[in-house]
């Protein structure tokens, strides 16, 4: 009597080539999809904390009305129904709270900055200084000075009075430095000059 010899079933080459051909297309289509879900992650928290900067300076400009503590005259104009100079400073700081203090005590002192020259605060946990017409216009330029690049996150603001519309209006630009990222939240916003 004969015996039937049975056949191992079992993969060919070619079959365990195509197989780890087709694992390693549908891996790579999986990695680039983790990487740009990651890179979006990456933006939003850095447009999410930009936005959270600019609108804490706009608070914290807000909350100092003139009656409670006058703006610097140097913001004023020179004479009644002209508008005032613009004028441009940069904050480079690293929390919110840094932000507020330069914001009360430096910013807002009519004693930190005056027209007979530029006057430059570092501190620890912030710089701040004004821009003069000489220099870069753009943020993301200013951030990378050596005194702003620091810090982890700049804001540039322009200010003018506008005597007669009665208001101080404030244009500013806030970048996350270190996010390596080209992210910059821009605000305006006008407050009553009126005591």
């Amino acid at each position: 009597m004969r015996k039937k010899i049975k056949k191992k079933k079992g993969y060919t080459l070619i079959e365990v080539v195509a197989g780890l051909a087709m694992f390693a297309i549908v891996s790579s289509v999986i990695m680039n999809m983790i990487l740009d879900v990651n890179k979006y992650n990456a933006e939003n928290k850095n447009q999410f904390d930009t936005s959270s900067m600019s609108r804490a300076f706009n608070e914290a400009i807000k909350n100092k009305r003139p009656k409670d503590n006058p703006y610097p005259t140097t913001w004023n104009g020179a004479t009644s129904n002209v508008d005032g100079p613009k004028k441009t400073y940069y904050i480079g700081f690293n929390t919110i709270d840094d932000l507020n203090d330069s914001i009360k005590t430096k910013l807002l002192n009519k004693n930190f900055i005056d027209d007979n020259g530029k006057k430059e605060e570092t501190d620890t946990t912030y710089t701040i200084r004004k821009i003069e017409g000489s220099e870069t216009d753009k943020v993301e330029e200013l951030s990378k000075k050596s005194y702003a690049n620091k810090y982890k996150y700049g804001i540039k603001i322009t200010v003018q009075k506008k005597d007669v519309e009665k208001v101080y209006l404030f244009d500013t630009d806030t970048i996350d430095v270190r996010g390596g990222l080209t992210i910059v939240t821009t605000r305006k916003f006008a407050i009553s000059s009126i005591a």
